[in-house]
């Protein structure tokens, strides 16, 4: 596995990212939609699988799921899983969190 550093420090990655919000990132060139749930944070692909819209555009509801902003379809931020069942599950990627900072595997 290939963990590329999205973040230098946990705290910066926070200050980013507060919790229950989203953030678009691109690595590489694919477009990542990165959540903060209540310090954990999660990535899942940024392109809807119903219509392709952008997740990072949506928000982040108490639940921890992010909300389409097309047709508000629910995923969750951990396992990517489309709530409802009304389409297919978002792909979601590996975060780890070290001491050296905030990392990605896709």
């Amino acid at each position: 596995m290939n963990w590329i550093k999205i973040f230098d420090s946990l705290d910066i990655a926070v200050k980013t990212v507060p919790h229950q919000s989203s953030k678009l990132l691109i690595i590489g060139g694919r477009k990542i939609c990165l959540t903060n749930i209540k310090g954990e944070f999660f990535a899942l692909d940024d392109k809807c699988p119903h219509r392709g819209a952008s997740l990072s555009e949506g928000i982040v509801n108490y639940l921890g799921e992010v909300i389409c902003p097309l047709h508000e379809y629910r995923f969750s931020s951990k396992t990517g899983c489309e709530t409802d069942n009304k389409c297919g599950d978002a792909v979601v990627f590996k975060i780890k969190i070290e001491k050296e900072g905030l990392f990605i595997v896709i």
